[in-house]
């Protein structure tokens, strides 16, 4: 999670500095915790081979264009 934190932090211009305890999140989502504490990567490689384009390639890009 945090390469998103980071980009929201990066676009919106605010600090990303309060983390959140890994027990606070598995009592509050139970199994589903370990996305969000692990991550996960998802690659579009079908699409792309497709050839799809993104118009936002990276989470950075699509932040900076959300807030501004």
């Amino acid at each position: 999670m945090g390469g998103l934190c980071d980009a929201v932090a990066e676009a919106t211009g605010r600090p990303n500095w309060l983390p959140v305890p890994g027990f606070a999140v598995k009592a509050l989502l139970g199994e589903g915790a370990t996305v969000v504490l692990d991550g996960q990567k998802v690659l579009p490689l079908r699409t792309q081979e497709l050839g799809f384009e993104y118009q936002y390639p990276t989470v950075g890009q699509a932040m900076a264009a959300i807030v501004h």
